[in-house]
């Protein structure tokens, strides 16, 4: 597993946590560190010179932006 991949799963954990919780504060809180892993991601797969989509298919980023 690729490091920017790690990271996307990461992502996706905290993504799939914040929809379960009722506090809007927590709930908050885990989305701002999902995209902090994302940027993370990211700047793995720029320094690797590939693109950041996860070949699995198991992380959606439009979930980031609807959560």
């Amino acid at each position: 597993m690729t490091e920017d991949n790690k990271y996307h799963r990461k992502a996706l954990g905290c993504v799939q946590t914040a929809e379960r919780l009722h506090d809007p504060g927590e709930r908050a809180a885990l989305l701002a560190i999902a995209r902090a892993y994302l940027g993370l991601a990211r700047h793995v797969a720029e320094r690797h010179g590939h693109g950041t989509a996860d070949p699995t298919g198991e992380y959606d980023p439009r979930r980031l932006e609807n959560a």
